[in-house]
């Protein structure tokens, strides 16, 4: 049934109401044949008109909104003037306090907060207003003359600074969620393509090494068109995300099989290397996006292993569970001697890691091990149910 608030065309109709009605108070009780009706008649014009442009120049050009506002308070205070001292049938000004009210509240919403006192003249034309109200009136008002308008002020206050927050809020929120997908590219570009492209440069540079054995450089340049066809997936994949925002790739949850396939790949083409998962992990639940962030560690592991071990003969991937955490390993059995110089240090990808682990309340450590290798921990907590 509320559906019929969201239509562009109702929002519009209500204020056509609102003002329309205004204007009826106002018409109702001037004399346009007078010289002070016809004052009242300019203002009545002029200050909505004022506040008009107030609207439309506030954030492209807020000084040249600040004198409209200034011109509309100074109108407004000149016609307040002349009817509370000259005018008999004196007439209640709720068209030019509607149109204050509007400067009031857009400039609230809108203006920086060193500039917020440019409302101040709106604010003191409102509260002059009652002053027109006829002598009988304004003895009857409940807190005086100054009691209605000062809620008018208080309420274009508060309105504006509401609209305000709800501004800051969704700015936020959108900065966040472009921030989230940005790191979500990140990641999906480091973990997937950037794999990829390391296993075709550590192939190139043992091309290098190996023009004297015809096998060992065909099993080479196996696996470079391997590797540069499943590159060319993921960013076929990562293209059509960012032209479309959806992911072509099918839905599959992650498990340990895909893991355990991910190691069976590298001890084929690059060093022995062995899985274990203990009892205590397999009888642990993992959910989708945990399990996937086993998958993201062993594969960082593995592929550090690839650009930098420079002596290791294998590598143990070792998957247990302490309590309620998770805690996956890497680990080479290479020397302490300086990494692998031929690529460039980078750290984005134990960067990005860290990240995803941190959004889980959990913790990544990389470094020298104390049986002489290098080692790429991390303790991923499970889900809380």
């Amino acid at each position: 049934m509320f559906a019929i608030f969201r239509r562009p065309l109702l929002p519009l109709a209500v204020a056509v109401a609102a003002c329309t009605a205004v204007l009826a108070v106002d018409l109702a009780v001037l004399n346009p044949r007078t010289p002070s009706g016809r004052l009242l008649l300019a203002e009545l014009v002029l200050v909505p008109l004022l506040a008009a442009l107030v609207s439309r120049d506030l954030r492209p050009h807020p000084w040249r909104a600040a004198a409209w506002g200034l011109s509309a308070a100074a109108a407004s205070l000149a016609v307040t003037a002349v009817v509370s001292q000259t005018v008999l049938q004196r007439t209640p000004g709720t068209t030019a306090t509607g149109a204050l009210a509007v400067i009031v509240v857009v400039g609230c919403r809108h203006l920086p907060t060193r500039r917020l006192l440019v409302v101040a003249p709106a604010v003191v034309a409102i509260l002059a207003v009652p002053a027109r109200l006829p002598e009988r009136v304004l003895a009857d008002l409940p807190g005086g003359a100054g009691a209605p308008a000062a809620i008018v002020v208080c309420g274009c206050l508060a309105g504006g600074l509401l609209l305000r927050a709800g501004d800051t809020g969704r700015r936020a929120a959108h900065a966040a969620a472009i921030r989230g997908e940005r790191l979500r590219l990140a990641h999906d570009l480091h973990d997937d393509v950037a794999h990829h492209v390391t296993g075709i440069v550590i192939a190139a540079q043992a091309g290098g090494l190996a023009v004297d054995d015809p096998e060992r450089v065909r099993m080479l340049f196996a696996r470079i068109e391997a590797g540069g066809q499943e590159g060319l997936i993921s960013m076929n994949r990562m293209v059509r995300l960012l032209r479309t925002g959806t992911d072509p790739a099918p839905t599959v949850e992650p498990s340990l099989d895909d893991v355990a396939e991910l190691v069976h790949r590298f001890a084929a083409t690059d060093l022995p290397a062995s899985l274990h998962v203990t009892p205590a992990a397999r009888a642990g639940e993992l959910s989708g996006p945990r399990c996937g962030l086993v998958g993201r560690v062993v594969q960082e592991g593995l592929t550090n292993v690839r650009k930098h071990a420079r002596a290791a003969r294998a590598v143990e991937v070792v998957i247990d569970r302490d309590d309620a955490t998770v805690v996956v390993s890497v680990r080479d059995d290479g020397d302490r001697r300086p990494r692998n110089r031929r690529f460039p240090a980078g750290g984005a990808g134990l960067e990005g890691l860290g990240e995803q682990l941190v959004a889980l309340d959990g913790e990544l450590a990389a470094g020298p091990d104390d049986r002489g290798g290098w080692a790429l921990t991390a303790r991923i907590p499970q889900d809380r149910r």
